[in-house]
């Protein structure tokens, strides 16, 4: 994401360009103004750096992802049709994401089946952080500190949910992780709140 900040980020103007900075001025520029039915470039960039936010160390991204988000409000509030993707983003923007945290072997079939269930379950924001034991540094990314229920070393497959700011109880099976994902599905639904 750094290659990208530095090669097409325009802080001035709060905006993506549609082509490097250190490109050679161009008698007009292309400039991608809708984002439908294929998400722009500008777009999945937000998306990916409202992710990374919540994922890591670095605040820059989320403000980044900001600005370039109100940068688009007028148009977005006047033709909403012609913007699907950054509807997404606006979501990114004003809610937190679920978070699922799944550690242990890498090699093990029990992770596997939890990354598959996580994956697969409709959750619009969610965010899959993987902590695995035995890794150096070196071979790890940063990731966010937050409420840790398990250890990372231990090498038992365990998959946590964390939504609305608290953590519900870490489980080790995919049938487990499948039940905890629904209720979380269901406090979304509408009939939740009736």
């Amino acid at each position: 994401m750094d290659s990208l900040i530095d090669r097409f980020w325009d802080a001035p103007s709060n905006t993506f360009l549609d082509r490097e900075k250190n490109q050679e001025n161009l008698i007009l520029p292309p400039r991608m103004w809708y984002d439908h039915p294929t998400p722009s470039g500008t777009s999945t960039a937000i998306e990916v750096l409202f992710r990374l936010s919540y994922m890591s160390h670095v605040p820059s991204c989320g403000e980044i992802a900001s600005a370039a988000l109100s940068h688009k409000g007028s148009f977005i509030v006047k033709y909403p049709q012609l913007w699907g993707q950054y509807l997404t983003c606006i979501q990114w923007a004003l809610t937190s994401p679920v978070e699922i945290s799944l550690s242990g072997d890498p090699a093990s079939s029990d992770l596997r089946e939890l990354h598959k269930t996580a994956y697969n379950a409709f959750i619009p924001q969610k965010v899959l952080i993987y902590t695995f034991p035995n890794l150096s540094s070196s071979q790890s990314i940063q990731i966010k500190k937050g409420p840790t229920i398990h250890k990372p070393e231990d090498t038992q497959a365990t998959a946590s949910v964390c939504y609305r700011g608290s953590c519900l109880k870490p489980v080790h099976s995919a049938e487990e992780l499948t039940l905890l994902l629904k209720r979380v599905q269901e406090s979304f639904s509408p009939n939740h709140f009736v």
